[in-house]
């Protein structure tokens, strides 16, 4: 009908008694073209949708919880380059002092049950803000048993921010509350 459509031509030479032959094969390659197009526009959707959140998608090492991978609103949240991620133990160091021991813990025990997981931590930023992560886990056992760990940094700054202060007007109504005094409330 005159229309163009993509191919793939394939020559093999093969040599025979009388000759050299050639093998041609043409394929059609357009519903591979239309499949990785598919693809393609699939994957930029999903980091678009990915990059105008505060989420941080990562994957790690399941035994050394090292970086592999971090998305690129990692910079954005929390400030340090990007190659900072991969160095060795950043994870680790990023962890506020307060939560270090407790989040790694927690991690160890919850991956080492190869199970999934979510918690809450906070991280220093570059400039010394804190933020707070919700964290969930995914645990991948590989074919040579490793582990192979993806998951997703979830800020939750704002909403821990509203929690702290709606607990603290909750103990000052208590106080009210239960105080016969209010001055000694106040005091």
């Amino acid at each position: 009908n005159g229309s163009e459509i993509p191919v793939e031509i394939g020559l093999n030479p093969i040599n025979t008694s009388t000759g050299v032959f050639i093998i041609a094969s043409i394929t059609d390659t357009s519903r591979r073209q239309q499949a990785e197009q598919a693809q393609y526009q699939s994957e930029e959707r999903f980091h678009e949708l990915v990059e105008s959140t505060k989420i941080i998608p990562w994957e790690a090492d399941g035994a050394t919880y090292q970086f592999t991978y971090v998305g690129p609103q990692a910079v954005k949240i929390m400030g340090y380059p990007l190659e900072s991620w991969y160095h060795h133990n950043f994870w680790v160091e990023a962890i506020h002092p307060e939560d270090r021991e407790t989040a790694v813990n927690y991690c160890h025990a919850a991956a080492a049950k190869h199970k999934e997981y979510e918690f809450d931590y906070r991280m220093v930023t570059a400039d010394q803000r804190i933020v707070w992560f919700h964290d969930i886990v995914r645990v991948k056992t590989n074919p040579d048993n490793s582990t192979t760990l993806h998951g997703f940094l979830i800020d939750i700054t704002t909403r821990k921010h509203i929690e702290i202060e709606r607990q603290a007007l909750l103990e000052i109504m208590r106080g009210v509350v239960m105080t016969p005094d209010l001055t000694e409330l106040l005091s």
